[in-house]
């Protein structure tokens, strides 16, 4: 992402899938968010329509002028 355009914003989705016997991504974000924060981008799409995606106390560690987006 080194030397993308000033006016580009790059976004990551995470998604809890949960279709039929595809389960992934058991727990919530607990485990990920420092690495997850720790990643230059502007903005996350995370899910967050379920128990097992956990609180929102992760959120903490998510850097200032990052967007943050739960979704659903």
């Amino acid at each position: 992402m080194k030397g993308r355009p000033a006016d580009l914003s790059v976004t990551i989705h995470t998604c809890h899938v949960q279709f039929q016997e595809f389960v992934r991504d058991a727990g919530g974000y607990e485990d990920i968010a420092e690495s997850m924060f720790s990643c230059d981008f502007d903005g996350f799409f995370m899910e967050f329509d379920n128990e097992r995606s956990g609180s929102f106390e992760h959120c903490g560690c998510c850097p200032k002028n990052t967007k943050v987006v739960l979704d659903s």
